[in-house]
């Protein structure tokens, strides 16, 4: 895998999380949306969320030098 092909298949737990999180979609509903099982849309959500810390500490970092 490229390294552009790695950083678009983490961003893709991004979207998981973005889904559960902020448009209130159960894992269940964007398990049948998106084709998955639950266990899957639970897994990459979880890495989302991981995902989303590590782009907002270095944002936070970022602003404070």
């Amino acid at each position: 895998m490229t390294e552009g092909e790695v950083e678009a298949h983490r961003l893709l737990g991004v979207e998981h999380a973005v889904l559960h999180r902020f448009e209130g979609m159960g894992f269940a509903e964007i398990a049948e949306a998106m084709g998955l099982t639950e266990s899957a849309v639970k897994v990459r959500a979880h890495r989302g969320y991981a995902r989303l810390r590590e782009l907002l500490s270095a944002l936070e970092q970022e602003a404070k030098e």
